[in-house]
């Protein structure tokens, strides 16, 4: 009896250890959990709603003022210009050449004056940088409107009655600068006379002497900034989808009179080298060929005034009409405007929108209907 009672207690001794190892091992797992979960948890920064900056308004840029530049050329300036425009009638027949100070000129226009003649007017802005332009000879009736037009103070050697009345009436500024000896605004070329040029043909303007000669002939000297002197620039030209013209001929004709000025392309310098009867315009003071940036030929009406015993050539600068326009070897059509008698050249294409001249000085033909015009 004992016996069974020892045995009975082991078993459920036993019984009660194998119960309570089972409950260990499901309360008490021998792999421990990982801590990295709560680790970053607890050491994550903490957020935070973003900020937004209130939109700011870019800087403004101080408004670029548009450059300074020379009506008459476009080329830019480091200032206005402040003095009067001047212009000096050019004697152009073949014993008067070389010309000498013409390439100075801002404009150079050549018309028929007398007969088989034509004759030069140049127009300056900055004159009195040069010192020997010429030679000089009379005036004429489209000078005079050019002069009025540019609001310019001409320089010549006289003239007839007729056209120096006309002048007077006219209102332009007009200063005979004739002289036998050395003045401060002018000279006959002792050079010239000992090599066998005639006296009509040695007289030249000193421009750095104008603006004081000008003065005490009681003429206004500084120029009038409100004036719209009619010309726009660009550094293509209105020409670029224009015709190739690597030379370009203008036949002036009226009446059986002719007279042909020849420009030829030089692609190194941008501008056309100027000839006329034959021979390439070489400056005769620097030995330098005479060229011009822009060529332009104006086609009008041309008619004969007696007047003074002389007949001359007087040309409608006034309205409009056909013309062309070379620039940097292309050549496009062009039509001419002129308002009134104050007013300067203008130039539009086809369309008619402004034609464009290229930076620099022009050469300005006055073509009676009868001329050609032509290139290649």
């Amino acid at each position: 009896m004992k016996r069974k009672t020892l045995f009975a207690l082991l078993a459920a001794l036993l019984a009660t250890v194998l119960v309570f190892a089972g409950c260990v091992d499901e309360a008490a797992p021998t792999t421990l959990p990982s801590t990295e979960a709560t680790t970053e948890a607890a050491t994550a920064e903490p957020t935070t709603e973003p900020t937004t900056e209130p939109p700011t308004d870019p800087p403004t840029e101080a408004p670029t003022e548009p450059p300074i530049t020379n009506p008459l050329t476009g080329e830019t300036l480091d200032a206005p210009l402040e003095n009067r425009i001047v212009g000096v009638t050019i004697n152009n027949v073949k014993p008067a050449l070389p010309h000498v100070g013409v390439q100075e000129a801002d404009l150079y226009f050549e018309m028929f004056v007398n007969d088989y003649a034509t004759r030069g007017l140049a127009l300056f802005t900055d004159i009195d940088q040069v010192e020997q332009i010429g030679s000089v000879r009379s005036m004429r009736y489209n000078f005079t409107d050019i002069g009025v037009g540019y609001d310019a103070i001409i320089c010549h050697s006289g003239g007839s009655d007729s056209v120096l009345s006309d002048a007077k009436n006219s209102g332009v500024a007009q200063m005979n600068i004739d002289t036998s000896s050395r003045s401060s605004y002018s000279f006959r070329d002792s050079g010239r006379r000992n090599s066998g040029y005639s006296w009509e043909h040695c007289l030249f303007v000193d421009g750095t002497g104008i603006y004081a000669k000008a003065q005490s002939s009681g003429f206004r000297t500084s120029m009038n900034q409100e004036k719209d002197y009619g010309l726009t620039f660009s550094a293509e030209s209105g020409t670029a989808n224009g015709e190739n013209a690597d030379t370009v001929s203008i036949t002036f004709n009226h009446k059986g009179y002719t007279k042909n000025s020849t420009f030829s392309y030089d692609e190194a310098s941008g501008k056309y080298l100027f000839s006329q009867y034959g021979l390439k315009m070489n400056d005769g003071g620097t030995g330098e060929g005479v060229s011009f940036k822009n060529v332009i030929a104006i086609v009008t009406s041309v008619t004969n005034k007696s007047a003074s015993g002389n007949t001359y050539h007087v040309a409608d600068l006034e309205g409009s009409g056909s013309g062309y326009l070379a620039c940097n070897g292309k050549i496009v059509p062009i039509t001419w405007h002129r308002a009134g008698p104050n007013a300067t050249f203008s130039f539009t294409l086809a369309d008619g929108t402004p034609a464009d001249l290229g930076v620099g000085n022009s050469y300005i033909g006055i073509c009676p209907t009868a001329s050609t015009i032509g290139w290649e």
